[in-house]
């Protein structure tokens, strides 16, 4: 079964910093991919072009489509709109995008998300795994890469806002003692990375 996300940005942009964007960063941009599977095939406009986690330099054009693909998991197709230029606007390091498709799945949560000026994040599901597991893991991990900052504070506060709401998305399997202990721990080992950081918590949430 193929899932198609089709991503928007919920921003507000003017014509004139479109066309900036354009002078500053010419027509090629460099993008990342990154996955919660490595080495899972990423296609552009249907050409296979390497694997998870990936890094190139893609021309810029209308709608191009990206297929993530690995055996094992359900294959994603994501449509990258050309449109604002988010690094040369200066705009900040993290952009919500909201997914809608045809399937009967619920795409509102969004299984890929801009989590740094021209990296995206695609969030695969396992063949054998549950929606509701897959949605409670999606949801684990985009919070806790989203707000790994605010998180990271809260801790070396001993608690607060981000970590209660973090270690809340993972009650359903811990306690929240021990899910306080899980980020802390997630915290020290992912060393600052983000990426990391939501894996870790994985591990933690399915152990």
């Amino acid at each position: 079964m193929k899932k198609v996300v089709k991503l928007f940005a919920c921003v507000f942009c003017a014509t004139y910093f479109i066309s900036c964007a354009t002078l500053v960063r010419g027509t090629k941009q460099v993008i990342t991919i990154n996955s919660n599977v490595d080495n899972a095939i990423v296609e552009f406009d249907g050409v296979a072009v390497g694997i998870t986690p990936l890094t190139a330099k893609i021309r810029k054009k209308k709608d191009r489509t990206v297929t993530i693909r690995k055996q094992g998991y359900v294959t994603q197709s994501i449509v990258l709109e050309k449109g604002f230029d988010w690094f040369a606007a200066g705009v900040g390091n993290i952009i919500w995008f909201y997914g809608t498709s045809s399937t009967t799945t619920d795409w509102a949560t969004g299984a890929c998300w801009l989590y740094d000026p021209s990296s995206y994040y695609v969030s695969l599901q396992r063949n054998e795994q549950s929606n509701l597991d897959y949605s409670n893991e999606l949801a684990i991990r985009k919070f806790a890469m989203i707000n790994h900052s605010q998180i990271a504070i809260d801790a070396g506060k001993n608690g607060g806002e981000y970590t209660d709401s973090l270690a809340d998305l993972m009650r359903s399997k811990m306690d929240k003692e021990t899910a306080m202990l899980n980020i802390q721990d997630a915290l020290e080992k992912s060393k600052g990375n983000q990426v990391i950081f939501g894996d870790e918590l994985i591990e933690f949430f399915r152990n």
